[in-house]
C-alpha cells in the first residue's frame, strides 16, 4: 500500500514494464506539468517510459552531454528514480514516502537547460513516434504505390548527386574517392543538408525509401542522427558501404578494427589512453572529424583537455588525431 500526493491510500499494481499512461501528451508538456507541480503516478510513469526509450536512442556523446546538463545524472537513472517513487518494495527499502521520492525525482526538471536538451534530442531521434509503429508509418508516408514512389525518390537523390558532384564539396570528395585521404567536416555536411532540403529531399524519407526498395540491406529503421547520417546514405548509394546503417555504427566498427590493429603491433594503449581514444571516437561520430582545438571542448575539457592529451600521447598527438580521422571514416 502507498499514499499518493493527495493522501489516498491504495495498492500499487505490480508490472515489470509499466504502461505509458498518457500516450497522447507530448514529453515537453508532461515535463512542464511537473515543473508546475504535477506529481501523479500517470504523469511520472509516462515520463519515465519516454526517457527509457530516449536512453536507448542516444549516442555516447549525447549521453555525456545529458549528464553534463543534469549534474551527473544519466537518463536511465532519471527514469529509474521516477519509477521508484511508485515501487512499493523500493519505498519500504528507502524509508521514504512516495510523495518524497516523487518530489526528489522531479527536482531535476526545474533546470531549463536540461528541459531544453531533452526536447532537442527527443526531436532529433523522432521520439514523438512509437518505435513499434515506425515501419507502418514509413510505408504509409508513401501514400499508395509506395515501392514505385520509393524508387522515384531514390532516383531523384541520384540525379541530385550527379548534378551537384562538382559543386558541393562533400559530394565531390565522395564521388572522387578523396574521402579516403581527406576527412569531411561538419560544415561540409551541413552545406549538403541545406542543398538537399532545397531540392525537397529529406534524410528520413530517403532512408525509408531504401528500406522499402532494399530492405535486406538496411540495418536500421530510421537514421539516428539526421545530419551525420547523410554520410551513411552517400556511402550506401555510391557502393562504399554494402549496408545502410547509422554512421555512428560505422565509426564504432572502424574504431574497433583500428585499435585491434594498433594493439597487435608495437603500440599498446593503456586503460587511460583507451578512455581518451573512445572520447575522440564519439566526437568524430558526432562531428565528422576532430582537431587539436576540439580537445579544449566538452567532454575533453573536463578531463584535462589538450594538455592531458599531449601528456598521454606525446608530441605526435596531432598525427594520431589525423590518423583517427581517416581510419574511422574508412
Amino acid at each position: 500500500m502507498i499514499v499518493d500526493a493527495v493522501g489516498v491510500t491504495r495498492s500499487l499494481k505490480t508490472d515489470s514494464r509499466p504502461l505509458e499512461r498518457k500516450p497522447t501528451v507530448s514529453l515537453k508538456d508532461l515535463i512542464m506539468s511537473v515543473v508546475m507541480g504535477a506529481r501523479d503516478e500517470d504523469t511520472l510513469i509516462t515520463i519515465a517510459n519516454r526517457l527509457t526509450r530516449l536512453d536507448k536512442q542516444l549516442m555516447p556523446a549525447e549521453q555525456k552531454k545529458f549528464e553534463e546538463v543534469s549534474g551527473g545524472i544519466a537518463v536511465s537513472e532519471m527514469a529509474k528514480n521516477l519509477l521508484n517513487a511508485f515501487d512499493e518494495d523500493y519505498i519500504v527499502q528507502s524509508g521514504k514516502t512516495s510523495v518524497e521520492l516523487a518530489e526528489t525525482a522531479a527536482v531535476l526538471f526545474f533546470e531549463p537547460k536540461l528541459r531544453d536538451y531533452i526536447e532537442t534530442v527527443r526531436k532529433a531521434h523522432d521520439q514523438i513516434m512509437d518505435k513499434e509503429n515506425l515501419d507502418t508509418v514509413n510505408v504509409a508516408a508513401w501514400d499508395g504505390d509506395y515501392e514505385r514512389k520509393a524508387n522515384d525518390y531514390i532516383a531523384s537523390f541520384r540525379q541530385f548527386i550527379e548534378e551537384n558532384k562538382d559543386e558541393i564539396t562533400a559530394l565531390s570528395i565522395f564521388f572522387s574517392g578523396a574521402w579516403r585521404t581527406r576527412p569531411l567536416t561538419l560544415a561540409m555536411i551541413e552545406g549538403l543538408h541545406d542543398a538537399l532540403a532545397k531540392a525537397n529531399i529529406t534524410i528520413e524519407r530517403l532512408w525509408s525509401a531504401y528500406g522499402i526498395v532494399r530492405k535486406g540491406d538496411v540495418k536500421a529503421v530510421n537514421p539516428l542522427n539526421k545530419l551525420i547520417d547523410i554520410v551513411s546514405l552517400l556511402r550506401f548509394e555510391l557502393g562504399i558501404s554494402p549496408e545502410l546503417t547509422p554512421y555512428s555504427k560505422i565509426v564504432d566498427f572502424n574504431f574497433m578494427r583500428w585499435t585491434l590493429a594498433q594493439n597487435a603491433g608495437h603500440v599498446h594503449f593503456t586503460d587511460e589512453q583507451m578512455k581518451w581514444l573512445r572520447m575522440v571516437k564519439d566526437f568524430i561520430a558526432d562531428s565528422m572529424a576532430i582537431t587539436p582545438d576540439d580537445l579544449n571542448l566538452a567532454p575533453f575539457n573536463r578531463h584535462g583537455g589538450l594538455g592531458k592529451f599531449y601528456e598521454l600521447f606525446g608530441a605526435d598527438y596531432e598525427k594520431l588525431l589525423d590518423e583517427m580521422n581517416l581510419a574511422l571514416a574508412a
